[in-house]
């Protein structure tokens, strides 16, 4: 990608400069063409990995960062189950999770594989969870969350 948005940076930057090249911004927009999106809600904030592809999660965690942000209900061992916000996540490959694909057939799983924290998604897809927070505490990477899990279960529970 380097290589080539340097060769194409350079053979449009005498065209700027000579004035040849029209910027974006001077051109009309069809005002026929224009479509209005609809306002962000905040139940939009709420995960399903059951119904979810690791990319789709992953754009809305990168989307919805500043505000709303998201979250999804997990179960720390026995205790009750928590709603916890997803800060940063990244699509990941079966192979770094150590998962089969069998497993991924069933409902969304939890993995701890090597300090790092794996959720399985809808379509056999699988992302990792770089940074989450707890409710009422501070952001913190996966290897300090699951270091605190103390060898607990991590569950997703899905919700109705």
């Amino acid at each position: 990608m380097f290589e080539v948005g340097t060769e194409e940076l350079l053979r449009l930057l005498p065209g700027v400069f000579g004035g040849q090249c029209t910027p974006l911004s001077s051109m009309e927009q069809d005002e026929a063409l224009v479509t209005k999106a609809e306002k962000i809600s905040v139940e939009e904030s709420q995960l399903c990995f059951a119904t979810c592809s690791a990319s789709v999660i992953h754009n809305r965690v990168r989307g919805f960062s500043s505000w709303p942000g998201v979250w999804s209900v997990f179960q720390i061992g026995n205790g009750a189950p928590e709603r916890i916000k997803l800060l940063t996540t990244r699509i990941a490959d079966l192979n770094e999770a150590n998962a089969d694909s069998t497993v991924m057939n069933d409902a969304p799983q939890c993995f701890i594989h090597k300090n790092r924290l794996f959720v399985s998604c809808a379509g056999e897809t699988l992302i990792e969870v770089l940074e989450l927070q707890l409710p009422g505490k501070r952001p913190v990477d996966t290897k300090a969350f699951i270091n605190g899990l103390r060898g607990s279960q991590l569950t997703w529970v899905p919700q109705g």
